[in-house]
């Protein structure tokens, strides 16, 4: 009997990873890696909020002019509302250029570009990193400074080529070594 399994995960694995602390890494360099933005997936979401833009805009011109009471009324300009912020947001993803939106991965740091501005944060002000397969983000927490609360960075998964697993190893194994070159 031939056929292929495929491999279950327990309940267990399937919830957040713990995250790892600095105690337990490799002693190895820090890979420099650059991340993508997908920008061809964002602006086909945004195509596809066009074309819905597209269909409650005209909806929403039937309602005004089939004399509608109170609650038409209402729907008629939430359509309106949706139909423009739609098609607004297709606009901005037309300006949105790739090259500004990444996560580098350095020598000395973990170096995040959002458009125009950009941060770069020290490994050793990193206090942890976790895969929170839940929110589909990697968590990246700062160590506080003077008695401050934790900041922490949550690191979507939109990068091209990228899974969510596969970012978050990759940030966790360079903080992991650059900690351990310390």
């Amino acid at each position: 009997m031939s056929g292929s399994k495929k491999a279950k995960r327990s309940k267990a694995e399937k919830k957040k990873r713990a995250p790892v602390e600095a105690a337990e890494a490799p002693a190895q360099g820090v890979e420099p890696r650059r991340f993508e933005y997908d920008i061809e997936g964002y602006r086909a979401a945004a195509r596809l909020r066009l074309v819905g833009a597209l269909v409650v805009i005209p909806a929403g011109v039937w309602l005004v002019l089939s004399e509608p009471r109170e609650l038409g009324w209402f729907f008629a300009l939430l359509s309106f509302a949706i139909g423009l912020g739609w098609i607004l947001g297709f606009a901005r993803s037309l300006g949105r250029k790739a090259d500004e939106w990444f996560v580098a991965i350095e020598e000395d740091a973990l170096h995040l570009g959002y458009g125009k501005e950009s941060e770069r944060t020290p490994w050793s002000k990193i206090k942890s990193v976790e895969i929170d397969e839940g929110h589909l983000v990697v968590k990246v927490t700062l160590v506080p400074e003077d008695d401050q609360y934790e900041e922490l960075f949550a690191i979507p998964s939109e990068w091209k080529n990228t899974s969510l697993q596969e970012l978050g190893e990759a940030i966790e194994e360079a903080w992991l070594a650059a900690t351990a070159k310390r």
